[in-house]
C-alpha cells in the first residue's frame, strides 16, 4: 500500500468492507481480494464503491469503480481521490 494510506484508513475500509459484503472483519487484510470474499461480485462491488462514496464523501470516476480488486486498492483510491479533491 502507498504511504497516503494509514492504519485509521485501512480499518474503516475493512469495517465498510465486512458491513457491505457480510465478510468477517477478523480475516480482511489490504491482501483481501473479490476472490476471497463470495460476494464480492459484481453486484457487490457496486455496492461497496456507492457505500464507499457515501462514507468517504468521495466521487469516484466510472473508471475508478471497475479499478480496485483488494481491500489495500479500494483503500488507496479512497486515499487518492481525498487528496484530488
Amino acid at each position: 500500500m502507498s504511504r497516503v494510506v494509514d492504519d485509521a484508513l485501512l480499518a474503516q475500509v475493512c469495517a465498510l468492507v465486512a458491513a457491505v459484503l457480510k465478510a468477517d472483519p477478523a480475516g480482511l487484510t489490504p491482501e483481501t481480494s473479490r476472490k476471497d470474499i463470495d460476494a464480492w461480485d459484481s453486484l457487490g462491488h457496486l455496492m461497496l464503491m456507492m457505500q464507499a462514496e457515501l462514507t468517504f464523501g468521495v466521487r469516484f470516476s466510472a473508471v475508478d469503480i471497475g479499478q480496485p480488486h483488494t481491500i489495500g486498492g479500494l483503500c488507496e483510491l479512497v486515499a487518492r481521490t481525498r487528496l484530488s479533491s
